[in-house]
């Protein structure tokens, strides 16, 4: 299997509010992870994220900015390693799972140790968010 073939890219949304981080669980998964899905063809990742926030959690985005692009192998899928583009927004409204999202939660960034996160929010972003936060 070659690299292309071995990637998947997302396009995802980190939202937090009063320290807490919004996290979802699709069907079949046992991982939390940050809502956002893959893009269609030619679509451009702003784009992704207002289309796949809609379908997901029945709200739009406020002020999307870009956060980062991040890769760890991906959570469902092994052999396969996951590329994000990462958006930092607040939502119109409460979030409410929808297409194949399972569940949604906001969880409080101090007591995430005993979450079962996928390995991208784990390792990567979630370091990156506490590194900026620091850094003021």
């Amino acid at each position: 299997m070659t690299e292309t073939l071995s990637l998947i890219r997302v396009v995802t949304l980190l939202c937090v509010q009063q320290n807490r981080v919004l996290l979802v669980r699709k069907q079949g998964s046992a991982y939390w992870m940050l809502p956002g899905g893959k893009p269609d063809e030619n679509e451009a990742p702003l784009k992704t994220l207002l289309r796949e926030v809609q379908e997901e959690l029945g709200v739009d985005v406020v002020e999307p900015r870009w956060f980062g692009r991040f890769s760890a192998p991906a959570a469902n899928e092994t052999g396969f390693t996951v590329q994000a583009e990462v958006y930092c927004a607040a939502l119109t409204g409460p979030a409410q799972a929808s297409a194949e999202i399972a569940e949604v939660c906001w969880f409080d960034l101090n007591q995430l140790d005993s979450a079962k996160l996928a390995p991208l929010l784990r390792e990567h972003i979630l370091p990156a968010l506490v590194s900026r936060r620091s850094e003021g």
